[in-house]
């Protein structure tokens, strides 16, 4: 009995110590009218629940939040009228930067005025707004308003010259009615995309200066769905804005641990961790302290390493179980005491001894701490002893543990450490058993990532994984070497990027990659991300666009775009659609001032190609093609009595590169330096001597911006292209060069015979899109949208394609780009 008083101590410690790892509940008070109710149309990424989100509801309690969050409002219109507002992302954002809970009460109504909410106001919405702020207060009485969050403003376009007047009275007695005379108040700008807006607009701007305690959320950029309401997208970074404002005026700091395993826990999140192997061991040695440090610098999400455990049962930083290979020590890890091996040096990837020792965990885990997330490898058999070290350390937030153990023996031997130290299960495409184990482990233990491997690209697995796992859990793949991903390694990765990274994002759904060239990944990923959140005005591809394709049978054109860099009737570039083919024809810029009916050659020698492919044949092969090109150039030439002429000076010809794609051989032909992606394969096409020459353009152009001259100098008088000019005219000797074995040599139409050895000739086989352009998109995506995105953002930062992308020309004055372009998706039926 005498036992009892103790136990029950214990009982009440424990209930104490669980009841406070929630003691900080941050409770958002938000309000307005239309847009705060939301407006916009819920897409399918904004019907997710928000776990770590409570919304409260009708009855005073709170729930796990997920859209319409102005459903359970007290003054609010129809159910149906609720849809997507700030509200959701700006808690989205605060729960994954903070890892907290967010505690929300939202109460808004559309098309209300500011005086409808004041406190004697008769339609009575402050006092029922109030009543549900004390529900939330009652529900959890040692939480308090942390901000409230306001939108309102349309309703008194007109009624506006007492805005900031009667806004300031509300703020008062809602501060009052709480007691918190400094709770923060953030209001948000309404659209401004209307011009009867503009005195309520100044009215809402002057807010910081009018109310104590008051923030402004700016609403520049954002786009509409009609004369009041933000757009679905415009919502969401509305919500953004909300959030980053109150972590600024809160003085709250967001750790980079914070900020990664908020993308780790969404199985929504589409940005891609990068997990360093062995930390940066290309510049520093392998599991090394420096290693680790090279790669946060870097910006890596995750550092992978591995564990050993000396003889007196240190654990280190070690990948074999001998020191020979990593250390100036031999015989195994095991055999050694911690103070022999830190007596030791490590051995660069070179073998080379270096200064630098061996880590022990410990080290490792406070290096790490608030920085990186750690994964440890070879370590599951010392889960224990790892977890003593992350309590200690205070570091269990940032170990990933994982193990390729049946699921419900992780959660028999290891389950206590679940829910602080985070797993992730590792699945061999390979195995037979794998969809099985698959299935279990998110049944059992619900991961949020998981590390696949498969040999071979044959494996269909990968595909079916990307649809088991979504919205579930993140897809883990190493790019360490090929038999782990298909192929689709670093060093297929340094070839092409696309096909190697590009294909396990894009086709397989990874989101986590581990490789062992960190700084080669994030690059890529800046690069892609960059294009695909291009935020632009995109009504131009329709009302600008040059070419409009009609539907044919075999195939379907699913984007098409024809612009010319000055305007269509000097547009050199060109395409075709016809029942059995489509094209993209790029005329060469004239190097001779020759015309014929107020055209330049490049314009000629695309139109006559253009004539060649709408009769062809639809069984023609591509020798066959290209020849019947050539000879319409060539009969053109004997007309107008130019063969001659031309013959002797290979510069003033008419030139055009192409790609074609033949339904009924199912291939592409490209011709030239015109790009294609067919399915995951991309093609540029690059001619080795452009690459030279604009080389030379940018040294020249560099060497005059030393010498005094400005960039908009160049754009008037470009030296550069100047200078390589004369090489540009005689480069033509190399076209469709006969010469075997000649290096620079490269097809063209240009009326003469072209070498079919060097023509590329694809098969498209199974893949459902076809992708072709000119060389007037710097860079070649899968959508139109992404291609215009990368080139506009080329030309804003490098007009004259000089530096980030160099060519052989760049953007002169008055010029709407730095070449014509073409561009053609088409999908098979």
């Amino acid at each position: 009995m005498k036992k009892l008083p103790i136990l029950l101590l214990f009982l009440l410690v424990s209930f104490l110590t669980y009841a406070q790892q929630d003691t900080h509940k941050r409770l958002f008070i938000l309000l307005g009218q239309s847009n705060m109710s939301g407006r916009a149309p819920i897409e399918n990424a904004d019907t997710a629940a928000l776990p770590l989100v409570k919304l409260l509801d009708a009855d005073g309690r709170f729930e796990v939040a997920r859209n319409p969050l102005n459903r359970f409002s007290n003054i609010r219109k129809g159910i149906t009228m609720q849809k997507l507002g700030p509200g959701y992302h700006f808690a989205k954002t605060l729960s994954e930067q903070l890892q907290d809970t967010i505690y929300l009460v939202v109460n808004a109504r559309g098309g209300t005025a500011l005086e409808r909410f004041m406190k004697k106001d008769p339609a009575g919405y402050y006092k029922k707004t109030l009543s549900r702020i004390k529900q939330a207060l009652c529900a959890y009485p040692d939480m308090k308003p942390e901000a409230i969050i306001w939108h309102q403003g349309e309703s008194n376009r007109d009624d506006y010259q007492n805005y900031l007047n009667h806004l300031n009275k509300l703020v008062t007695d809602l501060r009052t009615d709480l007691g918190i005379p400094d709770l923060p108040f953030i209001a948000g700008e309404i659209g401004q995309w209307n011009p009867d807006y503009s005195h309520i607009v100044k009215r809402i701007a002057a807010i910081p200066d009018s109310i104590s305690y008051a923030s402004l959320v700016s609403s520049e950029g954002l786009t509409n769905i009609d004369e009041f309401h933000f757009d679905a997208k415009s919502q969401k970074i509305l919500g953004e804005r909300y959030a980053k404002k109150y972590l600024e005026i809160s003085g709250i700091e967001v750790t980079r641990l914070a900020q990664i395993r908020a993308k780790l826990f969404d199985p929504n999140s589409s940005g891609v961790l990068v997990a360093s192997h062995r930390g940066d061991w290309r510049n520093a040695c392998e599991n090394s302290l420096e290693a680790i440090e090279n790669a946060i610098h870097m910006g890596v999400d995750i550092v992978e390493v591995d564990l050993g455990r000396t003889k007196d049962g240190h654990l280190i930083l070690m990948h074999d179980q001998t020191l020979d290979r990593t250390t100036t020590g031999k015989g195994k890890v095991e055999d050694h005491t911690l103070a022999e091996i830190k007596d030791l040096r490590l051995r660069n990837g070179c073998h080379i001894k270096t200064i630098y020792k061996v880590p022990t965990l410990e080290e490792a885990l406070l290096l790490a701490k608030g920085k990186v997330m750690l994964n440890l490898d070879k370590a599951f058999d010392y889960f224990d002893q790892v977890y003593e070290l992350l309590e200690k350390t205070g570091t269990t937030n940032l170990v990933i543990m994982k193990s390729n153990a049946p699921a419900e023996d992780v959660k028999r031997d290891y389950g206590k450490y679940l829910d602080k130290v985070v797993f992730m299960p590792k699945v061999n495409l390979d195995d037979k058993d794998a969809t099985q184990k698959l299935n279990d482990y998110l049944r059992v233990l619900k991961p949020v990532a998981i590390e696949f491997k498969f040999a071979y690209d044959t494996n269909p697995l990968p595909y079916e994984v990307k649809k088991i796992m979504a919205g579930k859990s993140h897809i883990w793949y190493n790019t360490l070497w090929n038999t782990h991903a298909g192929g689709h390694d670093d060093d297929c990765s340094l070839l092409n990027k696309d096909k190697g990274y590009g294909y396990l994002i894009d086709n397989l759904g990874a989101t986590i990659l581990q490789t062992d060239r960190p700084a080669y990944l994030i690059d890529y990923l800046k690069h892609k991300s960059k294009v695909m959140d291009c935020n632009r005005d995109w009504t131009y591809l329709q009302s600008e666009n040059e070419f409009q394709a009609h539907s044919v049978p075999h195939f379907t054109v699913e984007e098409c775009f024809l612009k010319g860099k000055q305007s269509s009737q000097t547009n050199e570039d060109g395409m075709i659609v016809t029942p059995y083919f489509a094209a993209v024809i790029d005329g060469a810029t004239a190097k001779s001032t020759f015309t014929y009916d107020g055209k330049k050659t490049g314009r000629l020698a695309m139109e006559l190609a253009l004539e060649a492919i709408r009769d062809f044949p639809k069984d023609i092969d591509a020798a066959d093609a290209i020849s019947r090109i050539t000879e319409k150039i060539h009969d053109f030439y004997v007309e107008h009595n130019l063969l001659d002429e031309l013959k002797a000076e290979p510069g003033k010809r008419f030139t055009a590169n192409g790609v074609i794609y033949s339904y009924a051989r199912n291939e592409v032909w490209q011709v030239g330096d015109c790009q294609c992606i067919i399915g995951n394969l991309y093609s540029s096409n690059e001619k080795e001597i452009d690459a030279i020459m604009a080389n030379a353009r940018a040294v020249v152009n560099e060497v005059a911006l030393l010498d005094g001259a400005t960039l908009k100098d160049l754009e008037s008088h470009d030296p550069g292209r100047e200078f390589i000019y004369p090489f540009l005219q005689k480069q033509a000797l190399l076209q469709n060069c006969p010469v075997e074995g000649q290096y620079f040599a490269f097809p063209v139409f240009d009326g003469f015979p072209v070498q079919m050895k060097q023509v590329n000739i694809f098969s498209v086989g199974d893949a459902k899109e076809v992708v072709l352009s000119s060389d007037g998109y710097p860079h070649l995506y899968s959508t139109l949208r992404e291609s215009e995105c990368y080139l506009a953002d080329i030309l804003e930062k490098d007009p004259l394609c000089m530096r980030l992308y160099k060519s052989t020309k760049g953007m002169k004055k008055g010029d709407l780009s730095f070449d014509d372009r073409a561009y053609l998706r088409i999908k098979m039926k």
